[in-house]
């Protein structure tokens, strides 16, 4: 079981967005503090091949499903 106490488990207060500019993606992280401000010591700037990118998730989408698939099913 990957979150025992439901999704508040995995939510830190982190943030990314996505932004796609031509043939490029950019990624911008953060992290919320309590008054949902960001956390400015916790921001990452990043830019990649747009190609780089979706290939990135293609991967993580095969190998999740993949898993999936393979477990006992009741």
């Amino acid at each position: 079981m990957w979150a025992p106490d439901g999704d508040a488990a995995l939510d830190d207060g982190s943030y990314v967005l996505q932004f796609d500019v031509d043939d490029r993606v950019r990624v911008i992280a953060f992290r919320c503090r309590e008054n949902f401000l960001h956390d400015p010591a916790t921001l990452s700037d990043v830019w990649l091949s747009a190609d780089g990118f979706y290939n990135v998730l293609q991967q993580w989408h095969d190998a999740f499903e993949a898993e999936w698939e393979s477990l006992p099913k009741e």
